[in-house]
């Protein structure tokens, strides 16, 4: 993509790998109310697969939103692997008005309840879109933690600017639940 704007050029490029193979899911409990989401992920033999998934849950109110990880990295291999999706607020960035959260402080951290239907989108990136994802996440969480400081910065992949121009294979949404 390549765009102008008031005589500057920003120009970025991306590919779309494969999809992730997703060979089976389960809600995998921690007690008799609480558990997390897994899916299976099919390893890619010749090379290893950047993993970029997205979360809802029906129980929160909340938009679809990257995982805990924002993106994970999948060694080449000739296993499946579960993947186990664990709960996060979503990080809104811009003010919506304050909501009722449905899962309060004392609950199980980053567990889900076993009656919430999570939608789970799994995809995967490239690796230069993996590092800029991974970049912006290192510096979120800096900020959260005053004693930690992110001081690689944020990576970019748009020339003559800053940000990310992502393509994302999507594989097929899955809802995944403890009923």
């Amino acid at each position: 993509i390549e765009v102008e704007l008031a005589g500057k050029k920003l120009r970025a490029v991306t590919t779309i790998p494969e999809p992730p193979e997703i060979s089976g899911y389960r809600f995998k409990l921690e007690s008799d109310t609480t558990g997390f989401p897994e899916i299976m992920i099919s390893q890619r033999r010749d090379k290893a697969q950047y993993l970029f998934a997205m979360v809802r849950s029906s129980l929160e109110n909340e938009n679809l939103h990257p995982t805990l990880e924002g993106a994970i990295r999948v060694q080449a291999g000739s296993d499946a692997l579960w993947y186990t999706i664990q709960r996060v607020r979503e990080r809104r960035m811009s003010y919506e008005g304050e909501h009722e959260s449905y899962y309060k402080p004392d609950f199980p951290r980053r567990q889900y309840h076993i009656d919430d239907e999570v939608l789970v989108i799994p995809g995967a990136i490239d690796s230069i879109s993996y590092r800029v994802i991974l970049s912006l996440f290192k510096d979120l969480s800096a900020r959260d933690n005053p004693f930690n400081f992110n001081n690689t910065g944020i990576e970019s992949n748009i020339e003559g600017g800053l940000g990310r121009w992502t393509g994302i294979a999507r594989a097929r949404p899955i809802v995944v639940s403890g009923k």
